[in-house]
Order: structure tokens, then sequence, then C-alpha cells
């Protein structure tokens, strides 16, 4: 990944452990069969994101997510993010033969405790990523 847009991007959702931080997701694409490039980046969360989401793509990204422990008095708020790999339905055999190896080049970027591969929205959705981030949380489960 030579985008400096790219590390700007994931620099600024990382910057701020709380929920100010610019951005909350961002999107990469590829504008050739090497070069990743930011598609798309925001604060609107996973609706937003699944907008920017296009079905001919493949893609790949970082959501932001705030994870909230609560037990009895105390209440615990950890940043979690969640890396994911967008195979749109129209994506061809060939694009999608390549995906394997792309998405390990590409998360090895970014710091994340959970990844998701996605196929159509019904599989990113709250409740997908929720029964994830109970599954890695160990002791400080949200």
């Amino acid at each position: 990944m030579t985008d400096a847009e790219i590390a700007d991007a994931w620099a600024i959702m990382t910057s701020n452990e709380e929920d100010e931080s610019k951005y909350n997701y961002m999107v990469l694409s590829f504008e050739d069969k090497k070069k990743l490039r930011l598609h798309a980046a925001g604060d609107g969360g996973l609706a937003e994101l699944l907008s920017v989401l296009s079905p001919d793509e493949v893609m790949f990204g970082v959501l932001k997510i705030n994870a909230v422990d609560v037990k009895k008095n105390v209440s615990s708020k950890r940043v979690r993010f969640c890396f994911f790999t967008w195979i749109g339905e129209s994506v061809g055999v060939l694009k999608k033969a390549r995906v394997s190896i792309q998405s390990t080049e590409v998360k090895a970027y970014f710091s994340y405790s959970i990844d998701v591969d996605v196929y159509e929205e019904s599989d990113f959705s709250a409740y997908i990523l929720a029964k994830k981030l109970l599954a890695c949380g160990g002791a400080h489960k949200p």
C-alpha cells in the first residue's frame, strides 16, 4: 500500500480512542490489480459503510466499534476494530481467486480484533459483529 490517503485515514481512525474521531470506517479498493486506493471513509457507521460497497468489486476495510462492558456500577468502554473483506455478488472468478492473497497483504497494515468475510449485506450486521466480539473478548466481553 503506497497511497498516503490510506495511511492518513487509518491514523485518523486510531488517533482518538473516543467517539469523536473523524472516521469510524474506511473502505479500500483496487485501481488496477495491484494499486490499492482509499475508496471511502466516514463517520456514518455500519449503515453508511454498507452504502458504499459495490456489487462488482472486491473491497477491504476497517470498521471502528465502541464496545461497552457494564458490570454492576462499573462501565468500561473499549474501541475495537473489525477488518472486513467484501466480495460483491458480481465479482468475476479471476478477481475472487486473488482475494485470499490480497486480503493477507492488506491485513498486515492494520491492527484489528475481529475480521469478517462479507458476501452480502446480511453477513455484516450488528448482531454478527457482536457475536464475534463476544467470542474474542476473553475476560472483558462487551
